[in-house]
């Protein structure tokens, strides 16, 4: 998970630069679109980089169908939105993933390499918390495959 200042350094994964040799792909995700990113390194196999901006590690509000089945999305409470200063913030609206565990996304199928970047002061998720259950998932499944 790339944090603050170090996210300089990192402005190389969003250019193209060859990495991902042909056939293959990679992804760039932000918010909603950065759990469709993991969703697509997961189940398309063509798929070889995703990058994660500001997003969740489950699949959130719609169901995602797939060949063999459903991963069904999780959920929000609108109701805990707050609005201060005109300004909406939502970071407490989604559900927490581990207590919905058929919406985790199960990126440690996937035969990709991952970069998670988070914005600590985004308001619209709990990025960095989404992030760290994601690496998380990843090194209990002995990968190393993310940055």
């Amino acid at each position: 998970m790339v944090r603050g200042k170090r996210l300089k350094g990192f402005g190389h994964l969003l250019i193209p630069v060859g990495s991902v040799l042909k056939p293959h792909v990679g992804t760039i995700g932000v918010s909603k679109g950065a759990d469709i990113t993991l969703s697509m390194a997961t189940y398309i196999p063509e798929v070889k980089a995703a990058v994660w901006i500001n997003g969740c590690n489950a699949n959130v509000q719609s169901h995602l169908i797939l060949r063999d089945g459903i991963l069904p999305g999780l959920e929000f409470d609108v109701a805990r939105t707050k609005i201060e200063n005109d300004v909406i913030d939502c970071i407490e609206v989604l559900e927490n993933p581990a207590d919905y565990p058929e919406t985790i996304i199960p990126i440690e199928k996937a035969d990709a390499h991952f970069c998670f970047l988070v914005g600590c002061d985004d308001r619209n998720w709990k990025s960095e918390f989404h992030a760290d259950l994601a690496t998380s998932r990843l090194r209990g499944a002995g990968k190393n495959n993310f940055e």
